[in-house]
């Protein structure tokens, strides 16, 4: 699943309430959920709040983003 269909559909968080809750930029979300490049640290801040916010651990493999490394 992509990260926006995840955020939006799963989470039901706008970019601005992920960013923040993952100490974030919201403009690093939208770069990411335009493809662009991201540091590991970053996917992990985000996996990491969207696991509090759904209740549950979400794992990499569930956002396509995040399923393989990026540098």
């Amino acid at each position: 699943m992509k990260l926006k269909d995840f955020r939006t559909y799963t989470a039901g968080l706008s970019q601005k309430e992920l960013a923040q809750q993952a100490g974030i930029a919201k403009s690093t979300v939208a770069a990411i959920e335009q493809g662009k490049p991201f540091r590991p640290l970053t996917a992990g801040k985000i996996l990491a709040a969207l696991s509090k916010h759904v209740g549950r651990p979400v794992d990499r493999s569930e956002i396509d983003e995040f399923k393989e490394p990026h540098d």
